[in-house]
């Protein structure tokens, strides 16, 4: 099941142009669930670290998401909910992460919070003024 919020931001997001991926310690590719789950036009692609030989926190995998979107990674945000693969892994690639603890588990993970996917929209135009209009 895939969250309200989550969903608002993904048609948000697309609305706004951003190239979106998904990265993951998976295998094998989940584009199929993606599929059912009704995702799978929200994403550029979803890469599964099994797909490439590297796992998160190696930043290899993250260089590889920017290099098939187009980006470098200073231009890119990566949103996770674990801090060793997601926070520290997009930090070893030179990626802006933002993690994702809607119950707080991580109370100083020494980067940006948000507890609801709603809150991004809002995170990412006054930090990085990359969105065009206030949604």
């Amino acid at each position: 099941m895939v969250p309200e919020d989550a969903r608002r931001l993904l048609i948000t997001l697309k609305a706004e142009g951003f190239k979106l991926a998904v990265v993951s310690n998976r295998q094998k590719s989940y584009q199929e669930e993606m599929e059912e789950l009704g995702l799978a036009d929200f994403f550029a692609f979803a890469l599964a670290g099994g797909e490439i030989k590297a796992l998160k926190p190696e930043p290899e995998i993250f260089y590889e998401a920017c290099r098939r979107l187009d980006v470098s990674p200073a231009e890119a945000v990566y949103i996770g909910d674990n801090y060793f693969a997601d926070v520290v892994g997009a930090r070893r690639a030179g990626i802006e992460p933002v993690l994702y603890d809607p119950r707080g588990v991580f109370p100083d993970p020494g980067c940006a919070i948000i507890k609801s996917f709603d809150q991004l929209p809002a995170f990412l135009k006054t930090n990085f003024d990359i969105l065009r209009s206030s949604r």
